[in-house]
């Protein structure tokens, strides 16, 4: 259907009050401090709009300390007010603030700025009409006053700023309409204009001509005469010469009167000037970028009535500069015939002074060295008067910071201005930033070719890869590598790789004649704050590669609020990059390889082992912290948790709370850069801190079924505590991973796992180490069908937990017990024991195990036909591992819903809740959850004729089954097989 897509989509309008929409439907904004964040994002559609402007908005004068963590949160919340289900997100983290993603049809600002570039285009075709309907289309999407009703002086500013636009459309809109004889038509809506806007001379002078074109001679001079007196009673001043120009040429009885000179356009004199040609050379094997090429040929295509500036942004040697001189020597023939001036100003070096950079412009236009002012802002003013109808092109390469350029901007929309820096320069009024990243690895090896040789690089493809990889993609080290490779033909590229490979030479690789990597980074981190260079240097010391804003606060020593402003210096020096956010928006960020093989050689020189080692631990220690906090949050406390002496690092309370809103979606994402942070713990000797982590991170590994991570971090913590001889952290650790082995049916292992366990906490007379065990023990009895001995441990287990006054353990193990009444077919039993369980599980706010005891009382219910109930009961089980995103729970609580819908003779929903199931131990990689499901699914659907399906689902289970020796569930699937393949009725009762 026509459109659907399009009214699928949410629609902002700002020109007016600010409203949302979806399709008819409109929403109710968010009050107070939303509708401020969202109508600064609005402003700044597609582009970045940083923290600091945010806090502005908010608060103007006094922010509170706590000002950026309430911006987040506010963010967090626009962004669930505007999701949309299946669409793209589209409040995106973007350092140093947020980007507002929309289509120029979502935007009534966005969509008057397309309408007015469309219309100028048609002016420059000479199609005046169609021009004058694009403007009054732009126009009728003003509704009222600019964000009426957003409670902030700078989205007051904001908005003035786009009323005043609004004005010149205006002007140019009546310019043309009186150009086309439509005086008489015009004449209401320029009384109204002039009213609103008595002191803009230019609407002044069209409401005189178009009176005086409609033979209302008398009444347009009558309009100067009012006008002139307001000009003189507010301002003092008489009215400018072309409006005095227009009252004579009225009372002359010139038969007609130029709307152009009288709009205000005064006449220019061309005079004999010099045309500058400045720009460096373009380089012959310019490579990639044809996204920003492109992206740049649109901002500057002159379809704005304002100056587009282009900054164009990126880390050192990332090829900024030869982006700039590329575009330029593209841009330079055609666009600008007045000329095209280049400066280097040496931001990353002794910074040029603005003043001495248009002592030299002005020289290059044609000023003779006397006539050059000496004031800067003198400069400045007849380097804008000279430029004012001239079309230049401005390059101003490695720029320092938005002070230095500011004074170089012209004033007319006829130039264009190209600015490269390191910095993002987001203070430039109307600058639109092109950031520039890494080359992936095609344009990486496609450079390579360029410089080496495409034979050579084919014939070693596999290790022009590596050598891409080995620098990141940095096109100032692959240019060095090429020349490097180029002057020695008798090098392979193989070669090169083993060059690089160690660490701590491959600076001294990336050096080729005056270029060089190291001496390139150096110009950035030189000149920074000492703080930022110890960040930089403490967090090239870690080894993950992706990092938390609050790795920062911990590698300092410092609150979160000074860790991120002294980390946004290294995002503004391009040092450190964004790479993503957590699951509550917080901004994550990754350094460049060669910043961090850079930052750590740095590292060694300057901070001696124990300052290093301090800052390790510092790191880990918040690791154990979030991990306690995590832990907290699931369980209610510090229940079934076995902790170490290691110390804790902790945060501020409102950010924890945050970030771990939902603690197992933030341990997930945060996973990799945690299993890097345990392999550090072991390689540096931190035995303590080690097994901490790794027993800690358990949670995780099982609700997401993370096998590999979990035996991979229990065998290297089993290494660390043998060699540091540390008997509670070597128990810990084989408690922990005889629980993977009872997941894994290595039930031989396991008891061998939990004997040398419980002998370790019996030796430390640690009472919920031998609860643990004697838990698991018991659970192994009743895998191998002796309930009654399960039911002993059991009860050992209980008394275990009670002593170490661990009220989850012990409803935990209330949990276990009833597990066992159920399969002695005592259901009565069963669910006294599961109902004091729960009790206490929502006593001390265990949503874990309350989820496991709920979903034991649906089984219960289940086996006595109280399905109503037993559906109850399931889906509150269902609801709490979602909201705690426990995948395992989710499968589990799914499966059994889906049989308990077959038993009220729904077999269709029944199938389907066991289908999404499946799909939940597909992403989680679950093969044995997928098949126990399956057999399940299989009886469902040969219950519904669907045989062939149903055998399918059978075969697919057995080929997981027989591989994991699971005797139970292979037997079961064998009868069930052959059940199918006889056609033997099955009752899902």
């Amino acid at each position: 259907m026509p459109g659907h897509a399009e009214d699928s989509r949410l629609h902002y309008r700002v020109l007016g009050p600010l409203a949302v929409s979806r399709g008819d439907v409109s929403l109710q904004v968010p009050a107070g401090r939303q509708r401020v964040v969202l109508a600064m994002l609005l402003f700044e559609a597609n582009r970045i709009v940083s923290i600091e402007r945010l806090i502005d908005a908010v608060w103007e004068t006094d922010p509170p300390a706590t000002a950026r963590v309430q911006i987040q949160i506010c963010v967090s919340s626009l962004r669930r007010f505007l999701q949309l289900p299946g669409q793209p997100e589209t409040i995106l983290t973007r350092p140093p603030g947020y980007l507002l993603r929309l289509a120029a049809s979502q935007l009534d600002v966005l969509r008057f700025d397309q309408l007015v570039a469309e219309a100028h285009r048609a002016v420059e075709a000479g199609e005046k009409a169609t021009a004058v309907a694009l403007f009054r289309t732009a126009l009728a999407q003003f509704r009222g006053p600019v964000a009426d009703g957003v409670p902030s002086e700078v989205v007051r500013a904001s908005a003035t700023r786009l009323t005043e636009r609004r004005l010149q459309v205006v002007e140019s809109c009546v310019d043309l309409e009186l150009s086309l004889g439509k005086h008489r038509e015009l004449v209401g809506e320029l009384r109204d204009l002039v009213a609103a806007n008595p002191l803009q001379e230019r609407l002044l002078g069209f409401l005189v001509i178009a009176l005086h074109r409609s033979g209302r001679t008398s009444e347009a001079l009558q309009a100067y005469r009012d006008g002139r007196r307001r000009l003189v009673d507010e301002l003092g001043l008489e009215p400018g010469a072309e409006l005095r120009a227009l009252e004579q040429r009225i009372l002359a009885e010139e038969d007609d009167v130029d709307p152009a000179t009288a709009a205000g356009q005064p006449d220019t004199t061309t005079v004999t000037q010099l045309v500058p040609r400045q720009l460096p050379m373009d380089i012959a094997d310019f490579t990639g970028r044809a996204d920003q090429l492109r992206h740049i040929d649109v901002l500057v295509d002159g379809s704005t009535e304002v100056m587009p500036i282009v900054v164009v942004t990126g880390a050192g040697g990332v090829g900024k500069s030869v982006l700039a001189v590329h575009i330029a020597q593209r841009l330079q023939t055609g666009s600008f015939p007045d000329g095209q001036l280049y400066a280097d100003l040496h931001g990353t070096g002794n910074p040029a002074a603005s003043s001495a950079v248009l002592s030299r412009f002005l020289r290059s236009l044609g000023v003779p060295g006397a006539a050059v002012p000496e004031d800067l802002a003198e400069r400045a003013d007849l380097y804008r008067t000279l430029l004012a109808d001239r079309r230049v092109l401005v390059v101003l390469d490695d720029a320092s910071d938005e002070g230095q350029v500011l004074p170089l901007l012209p004033g007319s929309a006829a130039c264009v201005v190209l600015v490269t820096s390191r910095s993002r320069l987001t203070g430039l009024p109307g600058a639109r930033l092109v950031e520039l990243e890494q080359m992936d690895t095609d344009t990486g090896i496609d450079l390579l070719s360029r410089l080496v040789g495409p034979a050579r690089v084919a014939a070693e493809r596999d290790a022009a890869t590596q050598l891409v990889a080995a620098v990141g993609g940095l096109p100032l080290a692959l240019r060095i590598l090429g020349a490097r490779l180029a002057a020695r033909s008798h090098w392979s590229l193989s070669a090169m790789v083993t060059r690089l490979l160690d660490e701590r030479r491959r600076l001294d690789e990336l050096t080729y004649g005056d270029l060089g990597v190291r001496a390139s980074l150096a110009l950035t981190v030189d000149p920074l704050p000492e703080r930022a260079r110890t960040l930089l240097r403490r967090l090239a010391g870690m080894d993950n590669t992706v990092f938390g804003e609050w790795y920062a606060a911990a590698v300092l020593d410092t609150s979160i609020a000074d860790g991120v402003s002294v980390l946004e210096t290294l995002v503004d020096a391009q040092l450190v990059d964004f790479a993503g956010e957590d699951p509550a928006g917080n901004p994550r960020y990754r350094c460049h390889e060669l910043v961090r093989v850079y930052a750590r050689e740095r590292l060694a020189a300057e901070e001696d082992e124990a300052t290093r080692l301090d800052t390790v631990r510092r790191v880990l220690g918040c690791w154990l912290f979030l991990f306690d906090e995590a832990h907290r949050r699931e369980y209610g406390g510090d229940f079934t948790r076995l902790r170490g002496d290691a110390p804790r690092w902790s945060l501020d309370a409102g950010y924890v709370a945050t970030m771990l809103a939902v603690p197992l979606s933030w341990l997930d994402h945060v996973r990799a850069d945690a299993l890097a942070a345990m392999r550090q713990a072991a390689e540096c000797g931190l035995a303590e801190e080690c097994w901490d982590l790794t027993v800690g991170a358990v949670t995780l590994f099982e609700s997401r079924s993370y096998f590999d991570d979990w035996w991979e971090s229990h065998e290297q913590a089993l290494i660390a505590v043998r060699r540091a001889g540390s008997a509670m952290g070597e128990a810990a650790v084989l408690c922990s991973l005889a629980s993977l082995q009872i997941t894994r049916q290595e039930v031989a292992l396991s008891r061998a796992s939990l004997e040398r366990a419980l002998e370790l906490f019996e030796g430390l007379d640690c009472a919920l180490g031998r609860a643990l065990v004697l838990r698991n023990q018991a659970t192994l009895d009743r895998i191998d069908g002796d309930p009654d001995a399960a039911m002993d441990r059991y009860r050992l287990a209980l008394a275990a937990f009670e002593e170490a006054g661990d009220r989850v353990g012990v409803a935990h193990v209330l949990n276990n017990i009833a597990q066992t009444h159920i399969l002695r077919g005592e259901p009565d039993t069963a669910e006294a024991l599961l109902n004091r369980s729960l009790v206490i599980c929502r006593e001390v706010g265990s949503h874990r195990v309350e989820a496991q005891v709920c979903y034991h009382l649906g089984v219960v219910a289940l086996s006595q036909d109280r399905l109503r109930e037993a559906e109850a009961s399931l889906r509150a089980a269902l609801e709490i591992v979602r909201a705690h995103g426990d995948r395992v729970g989710e499968w589990r609580a799914l499966a059994k819903i889906g049989v308990v819908q077959a038993r009220l003779g729904d077999p269709g929903a029944g199938s389907e809740s066991l289908l999404a199931a499946i799909e939940v131990c597909e992403r989680t990689g679950d093969q044995m959850g997928g098949a126990e499901v399956r057999l399940d699914l299989a009886e469902q659907l040969h219950a519904l004729g669907a045989s062939d399906a149903a055998e399918e689902a059978v075969v697919l289970a057995l080929a997981v089954l027989t591989r994991s020796c699971t005797e139970q569930l292979t037997d079961r699937a064998a009868r069930l097989l052959a059940m199918i393949r006889a056609g033997t009725a099955i009752s899902l009762r």
